[in-house]
């Protein structure tokens, strides 16, 4: 797991063959508006971006 941290984002990329879960340490906001608290699950080969 990858995670990067930007001014107002957070992104976070799973290279791995494998789900991986993230435990976050705030609240987010997905690209499409939804609400993203508590964990976040990436599912094999994806990413995530998360905005505050």
């Amino acid at each position: 797991m990858y995670k990067r941290d930007f001014t107002q984002a957070l992104v976070l990329v799973n290279p791995t063959k494998v789900a991986a879960t993230v435990p976050l340490s705030r609240a987010y906001v997905g690209l499409r508006g939804e609400s993203v608290t508590g964990s976040v699950t990436l599912a094999p080969n994806t990413a995530k971006i998360l905005r505050f």
